[in-house]
């Protein structure tokens, strides 16, 4: 790092960043404007519909949409913002797309600030942020077989997972490029720019003890924690490290500490009321199986060693030119991703750590493609170090050219039933409604006390689709009530009641538990089984969503005392007051 006050940059370093991360924008509108409604989607977007809709609903500690009486175990800020943003009046999946854009603009500014405070020169830093676009898993194009593709229009990851493979081994599918995590809806890629900020902030308030940057650094690290944890625990690590080596600079570690206890209490303050969810107790009991992803590959050393080998090599001979307390940082930046890339966690998400890697690993890169000396006094083989990366690195272009091709060909919308907008929230599609969720049974579920918990069939029409497990009950973001279960996805796969409750449902409409398995499956006693649903609800209100079609459903659910609230095109909506109750609802 610069052993002087970094100088204030020049129109060009000041314009540069701003205009890669334009391009970056451009790039991810291309595929979210051409991908349409499959992309804005993807595989996150109706879960983060219902999330940030009962937080707007229930408050910063909501219940658990899909499990009721549950509480929600999520950071809620990404999920609100979204929606808040669909409210102007673009719809919740306009507004996730648009905190994209704000991702990919704001990359290259941030990652600028960390290259000046790194002493990275001009042309150095053009090159690390173009490694950190194309360079992870760079070289994925090249592995492709001559084996069968899926069509374009099939989902990305399936399309693209050939990229992962090579030869007999294989790393995580969803290590594909840097890019799928700007066009999916997530929150991993809005958390970045803020913490490669914090980080800029961080290095410079160490150089240069002023209280502005530190507090600065804090409020940029509190606010990439409260988006996304993870990248939050990352970051909050090398502030830790390197707070703790400016300690033993000569500096009193009280003094030091004092200096920063402002920052320390700033970040949690922003951070504390979304990570509150997070905070509350694990449900009691032994919870279902962990949901693992399907394609993880051979686990974490190949998801680091695929998509990183060409950022590593091409690195190399950045290391003996930086100061010890430059190299101290970046390693430690690289190896907290690498160490955190063997956590277990659900759904195999340490799968997003090899990306922090290589966001760091580009910074050396661009150190060592373009070093910090005039072109004409660089030695011969620090010349053609430099070319040989340059070309690599524009040779690892056609894998991001395939991922923005393939990203805008998903075009499966017809399969999603939330394609229209009405009043800033999305709303079934006509067709849609009329079989699963017409207006006047929307209109008398939405009148329902707040408390009330909602039931319908596991398999009702539209509510439940494919997705690989990831999309949740499809109905749950135009609800303004909590299920009382859904089939196992991310955010209720370890609730320990989730098949017990599955079997009562599936009684309801079938006799028999949820299981589609001979194996093991009884018949069980409708009666009973909605008598239990009530005691587990006590003291709420049961609504259920059913079709008339369904075996005996009408004349069962009107002999056990519901009282019928809307009934339209063959769909039905039964209420049942709470047992404990003693006036109606």
């Amino acid at each position: 790092m610069s052993p002087h006050p970094l100088a204030p940059p020049d129109a060009k370093s000041r314009l540069a960043p701003w205009v890669e991360g334009l391009l970056l924008a451009m790039i991810v509108l291309v595929v979210v404007s051409m991908g349409g409604q499959a992309v804005r989607t993807s595989y996150h977007g109706y879960l983060h519909t219902t999330l940030g809709e009962s937080v707007l609903r229930d408050g910063l500690l909501p219940e658990n949409p899909y499990h009721a009486e549950a509480p929600l175990r999520y950071y809620t800020l990404y999920p609100t913002l979204g929606v808040l943003l669909g409210r102007l009046g673009m719809g919740a999946l306009w507004g996730f797309a648009v905190l994209n854009l704000l991702a990919a603009l704001l990359l290259g500014p941030a990652l600028d600030a960390l290259g000046r405070r790194l002493s990275l020169s001009f042309w150095a830093r053009r090159l690390a942020f173009m490694g950190m676009v194309v360079g992870f898993n760079g070289f994925g194009y090249y592995f492709v077989g001559d084996g069968a593709v899926p069509v374009d229009g099939a989902q990305p990851l399936l399309i693209l997972r050939e990229f992962t493979q090579l030869g007999d081994i294989a790393w995580d599918a969803r290590l594909q490029s840097f890019l799928p995590k700007l066009c999916n809806v997530s929150s991993f890629a809005l958390a970045l720019p803020f913490a490669l900020a914090a980080l800029a902030q961080l290095l410079g308030a160490l150089e240069h003890p002023q209280r502005k940057l530190r507090l600065q650094a804090g409020g940029l690290l509190g606010l990439a924690t409260a988006i996304n944890p993870l990248v939050g625990l990352h970051t909050g690590l090398l502030f830790a490290v390197m707070v703790l080596y400016h300690m033993q600079q000569g500096k009193v570690w009280k003094q030091v500490l004092l200096e920063w206890v402002p920052s320390a209490v700033l970040a949690v303050f922003i951070a504390i009321p979304f990570l509150m969810p997070l905070l509350q107790a694990a449900p009691a009991g032994a919870p279902e199986q962990s949901p693992q992803f399907p394609l993880a590959g051979d686990g974490a050393i190949w998801n680091l060693l695929g998509p990183l080998a060409a950022l590593v090599v091409l690195s190399i001979p950045a290391w003996w030119r930086w100061p010890r307390q430059t190299r101290l940082f970046v390693a430690a930046a690289i190896g907290f991703a690498v160490v955190m890339s063997f956590l277990e966690l659900p759904w195999d998400n340490q799968y997003k750590f090899p990306r922090v890697a290589g966001i760091f690993l580009a910074l050396p890169l661009g150190m060592a493609l373009v070093p910090n000396q005039p072109l004409r006094s660089m030695g011969k083989g620090a010349l053609a170090w430099m070319v040989v990366g340059v070309v690599s690195l524009f040779a690892m272009v056609p894998t991001t050219y395939r991922t923005v091709e393939v990203y805008a060909a998903w075009t499966d919308a017809d399969l999603l039933p939330l394609s229209e907008v009405h009043a800033g929230r999305i709303v079934l599609k006509e067709s849609d409604a009329l079989r699963s969720f017409p207006p006047a049974v929307a209109e008398a579920e939405r009148a329902l006390a707040p408390s009330v918990v909602l039931l319908m069939h596991p398999r009702h029409p539209v509510a439940s689709g494919a997705g690989m497990g990831a999309s949740g009950n499809r109905l749950a973001p135009v609800l303004h009530h909590s299920l009382f279960v859904d089939t196992p996805q991310i955010h209720n796969q370890e609730q320990p009641d989730l098949r017990r409750r599955l079997d009562l449902v599936t009684s309801l409409w079938e006799c028999r538990d949820w299981s589609r398995k001979g194996v093991g499956t009884r018949e069980m006693d409708r009666v009973a089984s909605l008598d239990e649903i009530r005691l587990m609800m006590a003291g709420r209100g049961i609504a259920i969503l059913s079709l008339e079609g369904d075996a005996g459903s009408h004349s069962f659910f009107m002999a056990a005392g519901g009282e019928l609230r809307a009934q339209e095109n063959g769909v039905t909506l039964w209420w049942f007051a709470p047992l404990q109750a003693t006036v109606a609802d």
